[in-house]
């Protein structure tokens, strides 16, 4: 059984190092395209927040000086976010820091080199069409982080930070995320005083965190349940599976009349589809209520990245 086994366990393990791999690829290529060839734009002067908006305050400063934004930008994102990945790979996880230095290196990378018309074609001006290149840095940009954090890395920067926060309270990390970019946007809007390319950031950011819970639904909570007659397999199957608590309670049809039995558990939403799967496999005839948990106090399970 061991040897049969132990290829199994590599297969699977080598998936998901796949996945994390693929996800940072084209995370690093949705994000710098956002930066190179919406944010960056001319004329556009938006900032952006996090990690990413002090690197283009700073870029920006140099460029008056002569310098090529792109690549100091690309130097600074690159330099500010070595620390940020040592603090994942401390209270996060190693895949999960060293894919998010692979995302940021990439990222950093594919800045410097992507020609800044590269959308060219879309014929996006930012003297009439501010408002379209905030939305499309925004969905390219909220993309990129929440295909990162779905296949268990991230783009470094704030992603890191709120998600150490989520592991720790379990909210939304857009939320968390259009915060603290607030915070960085509006020390750039002083230092800049742009405040018409400031207010289409913060469109930029709305879209961005929007996209982000839209996508990155790991820890958004439902409420599953059951109403059943097999309590006790449907209990141990709900237990096995998804490793969260499961409550019982005893109840009657009011036509019927028929003893039966609620089963209740709280689950996270991308466990909903398997977990209803392995109900139908011992229950085809159960009556299933999903409902969506905006708060939970107390104990609750949610797994660690690896």
């Amino acid at each position: 059984m061991e040897n049969t086994n132990l290829p199994l366990k590599e297969k699977v393990d080598k998936l998901y190092v796949l996945k994390m791999a693929l996800g940072s690829i084209v995370a690093a290529v949705l994000y710098a395209i956002a930066v190179r060839c919406f944010i960056q734009a001319p004329g556009s002067n938006m900032l952006a927040g996090g990690v990413s908006g002090v690197a283009i305050i700073i870029s920006r400063l140099i460029e008056r000086t002569g310098g090529e934004q792109a690549i100091w930008y690309s130097i600074f994102y690159f330099a500010l976010n070595l620390p940020i990945v040592y603090l994942a790979f401390r209270k996060v996880g190693k895949l999960y820091s060293l894919f998010t230095l692979i995302t940021i290196g990439l990222t950093s990378l594919l800045v410097a080199i992507i020609p800044q018309g590269f959308f060219d074609f879309m014929q996006l001006n930012a003297a009439n069409d501010m408002l379209l290149i905030a939305i499309a840095a925004g969905v390219f940009a909220g993309c990129s982080t929440g295909i990162a954090l779905m296949t268990g890395g991230s783009g470094g920067g704030v992603d890191v930070i709120v998600t150490i926060l989520n592991l720790k309270y379990g909210r939304k990390i857009g939320n968390y995320s259009f915060v603290i970019n607030a915070i960085i946007l509006i020390v750039g809007g002083i230092l800049f005083g742009e405040w018409r390319a400031l207010l289409y950031t913060i469109v930029f950011m709305f879209v961005n965190s929007t996209f982000v819970n839209i996508i990155y639904i790991r820890n958004n909570k439902m409420m599953i349940q059951v109403v059943t007659n097999e309590k006790d397999k449907l209990s141990e199957t709900l237990i096995a599976n998804s490793r969260h608590g499961v409550t019982v309670f005893e109840c009657e049809g009011a036509y019927t009349h028929t003893k039966r039995y609620e089963i209740q558990t709280i689950v996270l939403e991308n466990e909903v589809k398997d977990l209803l799967k392995e109900i139908s496999k011992i229950d085809q005839s159960a009556f299933i209520i999903i409902t969506p948990v905006r708060t939970i106090k107390g104990n609750f399970f949610i797994p660690k990245y690896k």
